[in-house]
């Protein structure tokens, strides 16, 4: 998989070895899904990298049969690439009409204009209109919501979740957290990944199988 980022990227660098099935498995749970071990895993992310960057392929249904992946397991995968910015980040992906594109003009801005509140300081909204009242005056929280909601729900927003209370949840913060206390690991039964405390043991809540924490920290 090296070879193929090097020929992918260039001499951009890129940390390959961040593209993984284990990292991929943290993000869908994140988002709610829970997917398993697949020996496939990286031919299917090179195929689909390949039909998305190099060939320019919208249609969601094509890129799936070509990596040999479901629709929805495709689409997943494509936001994790995002989340990754291996695809570009003004991709949106509409899961109604299966298709990835280029965004407009008018929402390539709107994401431009949340971008660093969102990825380099990770904001609440309270804090969004704090900031943004310094370019638009009249801005409310109402409207920061309602923008935000928009760009989640085309699939312009990476790496975040919006809740009923307007709380915007951040990935990157999520995995700081458990870090702290806890080890992510993979069930050694059916394959799907389980916080466990660290030097303890936790209950894998899709088989019942007990999975334990036994690495060594210096």
């Amino acid at each position: 998989m090296l070879e193929f980022f090097k020929k992918i990227f260039g001499e951009k660098k890129h940390d390959e070895t961040k593209v993984s099935n284990w990292s991929y498995q943290r993000f869908c749970r994140f988002l709610g899904y829970t997917v398993y071990n697949d020996p496939n895993f990286n031919k299917k992310i090179e195929i689909i990298i390949d039909q998305v960057n190099t060939y320019k392929e919208e249609n969601i249904e094509t890129i799936a049969k070509k990596a040999n992946c479901k629709v929805n397991e495709c689409i997943l995968k494509l936001k994790y690439l995002k989340n990754k910015r291996i695809i570009d980040n003004n991709y949106y992906i509409n899961g109604i009409t299966k298709e990835i594109k280029k965004c407009s003009n008018e929402d390539a801005a709107l994401l431009e204009k949340y971008h660093d509140l969102i990825y380099l300081n990770h904001c609440q909204i309270i804090e969004m209109q704090d900031k943004l009242k310094k370019t638009y005056e009249s801005i409310t929280e109402e409207a920061i919501i309602r923008e935000l909601r928009y760009l989640n729900g085309k699939n312009l927003l990476n790496g975040i979740k919006i809740n009923d209370n307007n709380e915007i949840i951040y990935y990157t913060l999520e995995k700081k957290k458990k870090k702290e206390y806890c080890s992510t690991l993979h069930c050694p039964n059916c394959g799907a990944l389980v916080d466990v405390p660290i030097k303890s043991s936790e209950t894998c809540e899709y088989c019942g199988t007990i999975v334990k924490d036994t690495y060594v920290r210096g």
